[in-house]
């Protein structure tokens, strides 16, 4: 054994003992009866002794794309849908970009798309699908992506995701991302605020990097001259992001 794979093993380990403790993954009451149907599924398919979560996250699981699709609908807790997600892309699923953006959707309408000051921001959920997301080759279902970065915080969820929709240069999108760059046009109604005022303006200062960083896409004079007065911003990293912009599309035009 490799000390990678040794060093991964005792990490599981530990992943795992949080777990039977109650800490770290947890899987809630109203899900265990579904989640150990489908653990149950899972073991017999493949041969394996999977039991926790910690397992399903930390592993690549050849056979499971199938079993996880077929429970997971009935699965309540966002968190635990979440952790179910990289095996479902990396085994395989049918029509996979549109079954991950109709869970997406599903995490958006949830209680847990937003937590309150003081207790932790669901990132573990949203990196889970921006991850995936991104990886989308498919310009299919763009008009569901398009229409999903309309609002600024699932921009500021999906970064990737929003850069791969970019990267498809509808002028749409161009539109969208300009906008975000305008003062006062992420307020705390769309962004759907429920977090501290700290949280909200760091958030809103990733979109505006992340807006300017994709207007590369569109290298067009009007762009450029949407870009350049952030050059001189006084936050370095939005006059860094601008600076990077502004030269990409200059070696373009």
């Amino acid at each position: 054994m490799t000390n990678d794979k040794m060093m991964n093993n005792m990490v599981v380990a530990e992943l795992i003992k949080n777990e039977k403790a109650g800490k770290g993954y947890a899987v809630p009451g109203e899900d265990r009866a579904v989640f150990d149907a489908m653990l149950d599924e899972l073991n017999k398919a493949t041969g394996l002794n999977i039991k926790y979560l910690a397992q399903i996250d930390s592993y690549t699981i050849p056979g499971s794309g199938e079993v996880f699709d077929k429970y997971i609908d009935r699965i309540k807790s966002e968190s635990v849908r979440a952790f179910l997600l990289p095996n479902m892309c990396i085994d395989g699923i049918s029509d996979k970009d549109n079954r991950i953006l109709d869970l997406y959707l599903h995490f958006k309408n949830s209680d847990e798309y937003t937590s309150l000051p003081g207790i932790p921001n669901p990132a573990h959920i949203y990196v889970r699908y921006d991850n995936m997301l991104c990886k989308s080759k498919s310009k299919k279902f763009a008009k569901k992506m398009i229409e999903l970065i309309k609002s600024p915080r699932d921009v500021f969820y999906l970064p990737f995701t929003t850069r791969k929709i970019a990267s498809w240069k509808f002028p749409e999108v161009k539109d969208i991302l300009i906008s975000y760059l305008k003062e006062d046009s992420i307020t705390e109604e769309n962004f759907k605020l429920t977090e501290s005022a700290e949280f909200f303006e760091w958030a809103k200062k990733q979109i505006t990097i992340g807006a300017i960083l994709d207007l590369k896409y569109y290298s067009e004079t009007d762009v450029l001259s949407v870009i350049e007065p952030f050059v001189n911003s006084g936050d370095k990293g939005i006059s860094l992001a601008a600076k990077k912009s502004r030269d990409y599309i200059l070696k373009k035009i």
